[in-house]
């Protein structure tokens, strides 16, 4: 509880908005999903983690290395 409350004052209209602001759980879910939209709009921007592979072939007197990207 803040100190107007706690006290027995009344709250003021900017302190009742800030509480219902902070505890409406629409608006959280709203700001979650603002966070997880941009947190994809990063990932889209970044570039894929690189792999590389290694494969070799031996087929009779015949072999053949293949390095993959």
């Amino acid at each position: 509880m803040t100190a107007p409350a706690a006290s027995g004052q009344p709250l003021t209209e900017e302190e009742a908005l800030d509480r219902m602001r902070a505890g409406h759980p629409y608006l959280l879910a709203l700001r979650l999903a603002v966070r997880e939209a941009e947190a994809e709009a990063r990932e889209r921007g970044l570039l894929a983690n690189p792999t590389v592979g290694y494969t070799r072939e031996d087929i009779g007197l015949a072999s053949d290395d293949f390095l993959l990207f």
